[in-house]
């Protein structure tokens, strides 16, 4: 069974009214427990802690470029850590989820913990 957590990423915790608006709809819109993650709470996931089922996680984020690149990884590892829905923070709930310009975004993951798909995710 999937946990009703769901996981957004910010670089800090200090949000824009619109993002504001976002992670309140998230949570009020069911039993769910909201987790948002920071710049530094994503550090901690990659690095305070020994990943035995990921052995070059280290090496690959060295060869990472991009925030965004680094955001992608952490998102499966949080997923396979804790499980949930991971989704990005400028969607809003609803039958379809949608940006803050009203776009169809379809970004968003869900899984039980240590679900097998994810570590061949993560080694892609």
């Amino acid at each position: 069974k999937i946990p009703k957590l769901i996981h957004m990423t910010s670089k800090s915790k200090c949000l824009t009214d619109n993002f504001l608006k976002n992670t309140e709809n998230w949570y009020s819109s069911g039993d769910y427990s909201l987790v948002l993650h920071d710049d530094d709470a994503v550090n901690r996931l990659f690095f305070d802690r020994n990943w035995p089922e990921f052995p070059f996680l280290k090496e690959v984020l060295s060869c990472i470029q991009t925030s965004a690149g680094k955001t992608d990884l952490w998102r499966y590892l949080a997923l396979w850590e804790y499980g949930g829905i991971y989704t990005d923070i400028d969607n809003r709930p609803g039958v379809v989820w949608r940006n803050n310009n009203n776009q169809k975004k379809k970004k968003g993951q869900q899984f039980v913990n240590h679900h097998p798909l994810i570590p061949r995710i993560i080694l892609m």
